[in-house]
């Protein structure tokens, strides 16, 4: 590449990456569909450009057309298939459309490119609780919190699993780790409640 093409191909990088950051500052404001065209132009200029295509998918996701967000996420792990943001985000998709099996294959693939995802484990963990697999939720779980200690809703779900299995003294355990970081969680509250009142301690 000689200089006359090098400066090309970067003033074809700063035009992409200048039309993303429009497409922040409409996102961010919530004029989602202003942020579309934006990241789509940024696209236009640089189509392997896989932070735009990724915050083309996550738009798309937020104003619930999970279609395009599928779409967008899988042209994006074309480009580069190692983003577990885009793993994550299309297990998410799978989970909304009922597709439990797929949701749990694509927050595997999450974790295995990025072991110290805790939202991808918390993801995985609570798919598997609501499909009574105690087991596997409490270690994707169990990994999530010590990933991050302060991680409310991994504690959370964590507690279910083990109020679910019985575990009634681990359950309570957990239900005050997330109590103790975030005391209006009235959900959990209650859920203690329940434990206790199993345990016959009111």
């Amino acid at each position: 590449m000689n200089k006359f093409e090098e400066k090309y191909v970067q003033a074809i990088i700063a035009i992409a990456q200048e039309m993303a950051n429009n497409g922040d500052i409409e996102y961010r404001r919530q004029e989602f569909d202003s942020a579309i065209e934006y990241y789509k132009n940024a696209i236009q200029y640089s189509p392997t450009y896989t932070t735009a295509i990724f915050k083309l998918a996550r738009t798309y996701f937020k104003i619930k057309d999970y279609e395009n967000t599928k779409l967008y996420l899988e042209q994006n792990l074309a480009v580069d298939p190692n983003q577990e943001q885009s793993e994550k985000m299309l297990g998410d998709i799978y989970r909304k459309m009922g597709d439990t099996d797929s949701a749990v294959q694509h927050y595997n693939k999450a974790v295995l490119i990025n072991p110290n995802y805790s939202k991808a484990h918390y993801s995985l963990g609570t798919i598997l609780l609501s499909n009574g697999k105690l087991a596997k939720a409490r270690e994707a779980l169990n990994t999530a919190v010590m990933i991050d200690s302060a991680y409310v809703k991994a504690y959370g779900a964590l507690g279910k699993v083990e109020q679910d299995m019985g575990n009634l003294d681990v359950a309570i355990k957990n239900y005050n780790k997330a109590i103790n970081i975030e005391p209006s969680l009235y959900d959990v509250h209650y859920r203690l409640a329940s434990v206790y009142n199993s345990k016959k301690q009111y």
